[in-house]
Protein backbone atom coordinates (compact mmCIF):
# COMPACT_ATOMS: atom_id res chain seq x y z
CA UNK A 1 0.00 0.00 0.00
CA UNK A 2 1.33 3.29 -0.25
CA UNK A 3 0.92 6.34 1.93
CA UNK A 4 -2.41 7.95 0.07
CA UNK A 5 -3.83 4.38 0.28
CA UNK A 6 -2.63 3.35 3.80
CA UNK A 7 -4.68 6.54 5.17
CA UNK A 8 -7.68 5.81 3.26
CA UNK A 9 -7.55 2.53 4.85
CA UNK A 10 -7.11 4.33 8.19
CA UNK A 11 -9.93 6.72 7.94
CA UNK A 12 -12.12 3.79 7.15
CA UNK A 13 -11.32 2.02 9.96
CA UNK A 14 -11.97 4.64 12.08
CA UNK A 15 -15.56 4.50 10.26
CA UNK A 16 -16.14 1.01 10.87
CA UNK A 17 -14.89 0.86 14.68
CA UNK A 18 -16.83 4.02 15.43
CA UNK A 19 -19.65 2.26 13.97
CA UNK A 20 -19.04 -0.40 16.15
CA UNK A 21 -17.53 1.75 19.62
CA UNK A 22 -19.11 5.06 19.35
CA UNK A 23 -17.32 8.31 18.96
CA UNK A 24 -13.99 8.37 20.29
CA UNK A 25 -14.10 11.24 23.17
CA UNK A 26 -16.85 9.10 24.24
CA UNK A 27 -15.06 5.70 24.51
CA UNK A 28 -11.60 7.07 25.11
CA UNK A 29 -12.98 8.68 28.40
CA UNK A 30 -14.62 5.22 29.21
CA UNK A 31 -11.24 3.45 28.96
CA UNK A 32 -9.41 6.68 30.64
CA UNK A 33 -12.33 5.87 33.66
CA UNK A 34 -11.94 2.16 33.99
CA UNK A 35 -8.10 2.66 33.67
CA UNK A 36 -8.32 5.53 36.30
CA UNK A 37 -10.16 3.08 38.86
CA UNK A 38 -7.97 0.02 38.17
CA UNK A 39 -4.71 2.02 38.83
CA UNK A 40 -5.84 4.45 41.45
CA UNK A 41 -4.44 7.08 39.68
CA UNK A 42 -5.71 9.89 37.15
CA UNK A 43 -5.66 8.90 33.44
CA UNK A 44 -7.10 11.12 31.00
CA UNK A 45 -8.01 10.09 27.06
CA UNK A 46 -4.64 11.57 25.92
CA UNK A 47 -2.69 9.28 27.98
CA UNK A 48 -4.85 6.11 27.21
CA UNK A 49 -4.12 6.90 22.97
CA UNK A 50 -0.45 7.36 24.02
CA UNK A 51 -0.42 3.99 25.82
CA UNK A 52 -2.15 2.50 23.33
CA UNK A 53 0.24 4.12 20.40
CA UNK A 54 3.11 2.33 23.03
CA UNK A 55 1.29 -1.02 22.22
CA UNK A 56 1.43 -0.71 18.78
CA UNK A 57 4.88 -0.27 18.30
CA UNK A 58 5.53 -2.93 20.64
CA UNK A 59 3.70 -5.11 18.86
CA UNK A 60 5.53 -3.74 15.54
CA UNK A 61 8.83 -4.55 17.13
CA UNK A 62 8.01 -8.22 17.72
CA UNK A 63 5.74 -8.65 14.08
CA UNK A 64 6.66 -5.82 11.21
CA UNK A 65 4.68 -7.45 8.61
CA UNK A 66 1.27 -7.19 10.81
CA UNK A 67 -0.17 -4.49 9.23
CA UNK A 68 -3.15 -3.58 11.57
CA UNK A 69 -0.33 -2.31 13.59
CA UNK A 70 0.69 0.11 11.78
CA UNK A 71 -2.99 1.22 10.81
CA UNK A 72 -4.13 1.21 14.45
CA UNK A 73 -1.18 2.93 15.46
CA UNK A 74 -1.56 6.27 12.91
CA UNK A 75 -5.12 6.11 13.82
CA UNK A 76 -4.40 6.07 17.73
CA UNK A 77 -1.81 9.05 17.18
CA UNK A 78 -4.74 11.62 15.27
CA UNK A 79 -7.08 10.44 18.01
CA UNK A 80 -4.10 11.93 20.52
CA UNK A 81 -3.62 14.54 17.97
CA UNK A 82 -7.60 15.06 18.37
CA UNK A 83 -7.35 14.55 22.38
CA UNK A 84 -4.55 16.56 23.39
CA UNK A 85 -5.91 18.94 25.22
CA UNK A 86 -6.84 16.20 27.47
CA UNK A 87 -3.62 15.70 28.53
CA UNK A 88 -3.22 17.72 31.35
CA UNK A 89 -6.46 16.64 33.19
Amino acid sequence: MNPHEILKKCAELIGERGADYGGIEKNFERIATIASAATGTTITPYMVCMVLVATKLGRMSGSRDKADNYLDAINYIAFAHELRGEKNG
